[in-house]
């Protein structure tokens, strides 16, 4: 099984990417993959937004690459992957759609992680801001709009506030929905 976690920045992803990979057995899997990961905070401060695009098409490429590959052995939990891609670089102003990344391995579940913009604010001064946050700060509105657009009609997308829950009772929810 390969499970998606997106979400707009300080939803929770990373935390519940762990506690999730964990109560599944499963590997977890961080974007950009660890080959791309030097190029991001420089990427994030200083690309345009065209530039920006193409290097998070190539990440979400480079991805499903190793994705598939460690999928044949086992279940994984992916942190962020195509629809933050699409949703975030939409909010850019680009034209941006899964067609532009190409063929990819696709989810067999996606969870989608929101958190009100007054939560998200607490999180987000709590933790520091990233190249990345300080690039979307003003554009979170506008980001959780995109990913709405992106989810809408999909059957196989999970969706949880994270803005009143503890991470444990979150990844309770999400197995449960998966009927684990």
């Amino acid at each position: 099984m390969i499970l998606v976690v997106e979400g707009t920045d300080c939803a929770g992803k990373g935390t519940i990417c762990s506690l999730l990979a964990d109560a599944l057995g499963a590997l977890l899997y961080k974007t950009p993959p660890e080959c791309m990961r030097a190029e991001q905070d420089m990427v994030n401060a200083t690309a345009s937004d065209v530039d920006h695009y193409h290097y998070f098409v190539r990440v979400v490429r480079q991805a499903s690459e190793e994705i598939a590959v460690l999928a044949k052995e086992r279940n994984i939990v992916v942190d962020r992957y195509w629809m933050t891609t699409v949703a975030y670089h939409r909010a850019m102003g680009l034209p941006a759609k899964i067609e532009d990344i190409g063929d990819i391995v696709m989810p067999d579940r996606t969870v989608y992680l929101t958190v009100s913009p007054e939560v998200q604010d607490r999180r987000m001064a709590h933790r520091g801001m990233s190249p990345g946050d300080i690039r979307m700060k003003d554009k979170q509105r506008l980001i959780r709009a995109e990913y709405e657009e992106v989810i809408s009609g999909r059957s196989d997308v999970i969706r949880v506030d994270t803005s009143n829950l503890a991470p444990e009772e979150i990844v309770t929810l999400i197995l449960e929905e998966l009927h684990l």
